[in-house]
């Protein structure tokens, strides 16, 4: 069940919870003040926040300059060192390990969020009782001036609680994977054992997906609270794209598996599949076709096995329109 909630001032008349903020940080020295800065002037009082900076194995000037933050606020902010790099997910998952707070919430160090961002968020869990809260993002260029006025901004609560439900709110949040923007309450995170994959790109959706099986209440602003900085340097926008593309057609293999052990796939099996053909096969097919001579070889192939073996019904899917079934058709006879 939906609901669009009324806006107004929400701010919760209990007393504020701590908020754990993780930021996986690796080669960031370029970024982290902007980050960092963000998060110590958030509204919502840095007596309230905690600041866990995780330090993956950087091989630049990230770890003095998080010591230094940690020097300045060490009552606000814990520096963890990896002793070898084990991508976000293992900064994450090492993040919550020492989060003490009530609520958890994601930052990229390449990334900062607006000032209200965690009051608002916090506010509206704190009022409709959700296990999560998310805000709109923005994308922004390198010294960009941000405008987040544009739009008359909305709220929404969702209800999860039937099998029809679940399936609409899977489909309509399983595009974006980032972890980010959101805020969780820690005791669903615990319950479920929600952890991400470690030493894999493209981790986010292992964890994303095992949230939208799971979560039963949560509040949306639409807010372009977060800030998302278009970063020549990440993983999304590199040169070494080619060592790491097919990563997530096996993180998504992992995904499926987990929620299947899990008892969440059954329900979600036809936006699975769908999810699989648009997200996974259809866009990696693209990237691979205008990269490789040889695209069988380069993961195509692969890829329709498993269709064969798991979705083998994958055209008759309700979700596939004609545009899908004629790119399905496309690639799969590709070669013959």
């Amino acid at each position: 069940m939906v609901y669009a909630l009324p806006r107004g001032e929400t701010e919760s008349e209990t007393e504020k919870k701590k908020i754990s903020v993780i930021v996986p940080c690796y080669n960031a020295e370029k970024y982290l003040d902007r980050c960092v800065n963000s998060i110590l002037s958030q509204t919502y009082g840095i007596d309230k926040i905690e600041l866990i900076l995780v330090n993956d194995a950087s091989t630049d000037h990230t770890a003095n300059k998080m010591e230094a933050y940690e020097r300045e606020y060490p009552d606000q902010i814990m520096v963890i060192h990896c002793e070898e790099n084990g991508k976000q997910g293992t900064a994450r998952n090492i993040g919550m390990q020492y989060a003490s707070g009530e609520y958890v919430t994601f930052v990229d160090a390449d990334d900062a969020i607006a000032p209200s961002m965690l009051m608002e968020l916090i506010n509206g869990m704190e009022k409709w009782r959700v296990e999560v809260a998310e805000c709109a993002q923005i994308e922004v260029q390198e010294d960009q001036e941000i405008r987040t006025d544009t739009a008359e901004n909305t709220a929404k609560l969702f209800l999860i609680e039937t099998e029809e439900e679940r399936k609409a709110f899977f489909l309509s949040n399983a595009w974006a994977c980032g972890p980010v923007r959101r805020l969780y309450r820690k005791t669903f995170l615990e319950q479920n054992e929600l952890r991400f994959l470690e030493k894999i790109f493209m981790e986010d959706m292992y964890f994303t997906y095992q949230v939208l099986g799971k979560c039963r209440s949560w509040y949306q602003i639409t807010d372009p609270l977060y800030y998302y900085y278009q970063n020549p340097d990440s993983v999304m926008h590199s040169s070494a794209k080619k060592e790491y593309y097919m990563d997530v057609y096996h993180v998504f293999q992992l995904t499926a598996e987990t929620l299947k052990e899990r008892n969440s796939f059954a329900v979600i099996r036809d936006e699975m599949e769908f999810v699989y053909f648009r997200k996974v096969f259809y866009d990696l097919s693209s990237y691979i076709l205008h990269t490789y001579d040889d695209p069988l070889q380069h993961g195509i192939e692969e890829m329709r096995a498993y269709i064969r073996k798991e979705f083998p019904n994958m055209r008759a899917n309700r979700y596939m329109d004609e545009s899908n079934r004629k790119d399905y058709d496309l690639l799969m006879h590709l070669g013959e």
